[in-house]
């Protein structure tokens, strides 16, 4: 266990270390309870993944680019039951990984069934959160897809207009200054739905730690995400840990199987067996840091002390009820 609750303000090494040994030490009950929802759902994606689609051996640069990412990455991730998993069993599964974070981080006797009868009661707003989030981050990411749309049509106008003019349609500048145009001004749309992304962290916290209903939750993570450089920071750090400890020797192990010519159907199964074990390690950590990261925000803001009640509520503004004590 961790030496005592951490209520003062940590840096994001000190968030990760922490978020490292909460992890460590109560490793058993998060790898359950993750590997109880994640390793039916993969062995469904893994029996209705499309194997005549193997990833390519073709020896090309672009071909073993593709190839490489396309290992890291689970099969069928996009069809029906990634949309299931993602509306309905995601937010469960978080939500109990939450509660369960919070219970090792109050130094309390894990109590998984109950964690998970408590998410449960939840559910339904954890299930609407996620849909106003999903539509405030189309809202946002609209200009880019404007732009993205205008671009590809203005450049497959002027090679149209080329072609007809008896011109090759890719030479000289016929698509080079438009294409670079659109490109910064998409850059500059890009950083609207990131940030709102990163405004709304938190919101899945704040249903559950503070029973806020859906937007409230999402008017809570936004009001304790105004200082964005540091949350910034730290969900770049948690990616680059899943990227370097997950993703690349996943998809390393599976490129290489496909270049040694193994059978697609053995690549595919390798490639969902190892990234469920995967997720498994990865997903416990990644909710354990935002947990304590929203404590620390807690802490920053509001004086939070784990001592009294579980979220110490701030002086009444007539803006922020919190419901939840222990």
């Amino acid at each position: 266990m961790l030496n005592g609750p951490q209520i003062h303000p940590l840096s994001i090494v000190e968030l990760l270390i922490a978020s490292a040994r909460l992890y460590r030490d109560n490793i058993l009950s998060f790898v359950l309870i993750t590997a109880l929802v994640l390793v039916p759902y993969n062995l469904l994606t893994f029996l209705l993944a499309n194997p005549a689609a193997p990833i390519p051996n073709d020896g090309s640069t672009l071909g073993m680019i593709t190839g490489f990412l396309r290992s890291t990455s689970r099969p069928n991730s996009s069809g029906w039951p990634s949309w299931i998993y993602g509306l309905a069993i995601d937010p469960l599964l978080s939500g109990t990984l939450i509660l369960i974070a919070v219970q090792c981080y109050q130094q309390q006797t894990v109590t998984i069934g109950a964690n998970f009868r408590r998410a449960r009661q939840r559910w339904l707003t954890l299930i609407f959160a996620n849909i106003l989030q999903g539509l405030i981050f189309i809202l946002a990411a609209l200009p880019l897809i404007v732009v993205a749309i205008c671009g590809v049509s203005a450049i497959t106008d002027l090679r149209v207009n080329a072609i007809l003019a008896g011109g090759s349609p890719s030479s000289g500048t016929i698509d080079t200054i438009p294409a670079i145009l659109f490109i910064l001004v998409g850059a500059l749309f890009l950083a609207l739905p990131l940030i709102v992304q990163v405004r709304m962290a938190f919101t899945t916290q704040a249903v559950l730690l503070e029973e806020q209903g859906a937007a409230a939750s999402i008017d809570r993570s936004w009001k304790l995400t105004q200082r964005m450089w540091p949350i910034i920071g730290f969900g770049v750090a948690i990616w680059l840990l899943e990227l370097c400890l997950t993703r690349l020797p996943v998809g390393a192990v599976v490129y290489g199987m496909a270049r040694a010519g193994a059978d697609a159907q053995l690549v595919m199964a390798l490639q969902v067996a190892l990234a469920t074990i995967a997720q498994i390690v990865i997903l416990p950590f990644t909710i354990i840091a935002y947990t304590l990261m929203f404590f620390d925000l807690l802490v920053r803001d509001e004086g939070f002390d784990l001592h009294q009640t579980l979220l110490t509520p701030p002086p009444d503004d007539g803006e922020y009820q919190p419901a939840l004590s222990t």
